[in-house]
């Protein structure tokens, strides 16, 4: 994957950190503050977990399984894993195929200053149906420590270059409006977590593409009528969503002749 700056639309799996862990009564705990642990699990770029003090001296410990449904399942290709919002700087990440009893990838980290952590492991997929993270220290020492949504998700396909630009990005918001006698309208939102109401939704335009690319992207549609995308994974990498394909995709030649290639037309709407 490409995950530097100008970097190509991705598309990856599902998140394999999700609710169904909740349903299920799978391990999900925190050191700290359990209540607020949901939140890493709601795709929200604003919602976070946070621990109950803030004191470097404690060590907070995050324990998920990963669940499909009902089912404890352990996923072999992992191959992106990220923590969003987040403000450790000192942390590891244990990935575990046996419930988190033995970690068979660890990821130490000793001095992050970024926001959204993020790890590339599409040239060497992982397996786990377990993940921890411990975090022992923040960027700003003794602050509160934050996590936001964390992600284990499958790589599926990056396009081979960015969109044409402009795009159109219309974020939707999940409101009810009720207009009045007087004309006036009383707006009620209704959030979508504890920190945002509005979902993301674009327009994109690739121009040109191959006729193999476009087939590529049918196959996708077909089989992943769900997936975590990431438009701008260089340029704004706290942006991941969880989304499906809009409407039908639209192609034309960009020629009159054969073999100029296509062009091609597509929305992504996020999953309320």
């Amino acid at each position: 994957m490409i995950l530097t700056a100008g970097g190509a639309p991705i598309f990856l799996s599902k998140n394999y950190i999700n609710k169904d862990v909740i349903k299920a009564g799978g391990v999900y705990t925190a050191s700290s503050n359990q209540d607020l642990l949901e939140r890493v699990l709601e795709m929200d770029p604003y919602a976070y977990w946070n621990s109950a003090t803030a004191d470097d001296d404690d060590t907070e410990v995050i324990d998920i399984d990963l669940y499909e449904g009902m089912t404890l399942t352990t996923r072999t290709d992992i191959a992106l894993i990220v923590l969003l919002n987040t403000n450790a700087k000192s942390f590891v990440i244990e990935l575990s195929s046996d419930g988190g009893a033995t970690a068979n990838t660890t990821y130490t980290v000793t001095d992050n200053a970024l926001e959204n952590y993020i790890i590339d492991a599409a040239a060497a997929v992982k397996s786990a149906n377990h993940v921890r993270v411990t975090i022992y220290s923040t960027i700003v020492p003794n602050e509160y420590k934050r996590l936001g949504t964390v992600v284990l998700a499958g790589f599926k396909k990056q396009m081979a270059k960015p969109p044409n630009f402009p795009t159109e990005r219309k974020d939707q918001e999940n409101k009810k409006v009720l207009t009045m006698g007087d004309g006036s309208e009383n707006i009620t939102y209704y959030k979508r977590s504890a920190a945002s109401f509005s979902f993301y939704e674009c327009a994109f335009v690739f121009r040109p593409l191959t006729a193999a690319e476009i087939l590529d992207l049918r196959a996708l549609k077909r089989a992943n009528p769900a997936f975590l995308f990431y438009p701008e994974p260089g340029d704004k990498p706290g942006e991941i969503f969880y989304c499906r394909f809009k409407d039908s995709f639209l192609e034309k030649p960009v020629a009159s002749y054969k073999g100029a290639g296509y062009e091609l037309k597509f929305n992504v709407t996020e999953i309320e």
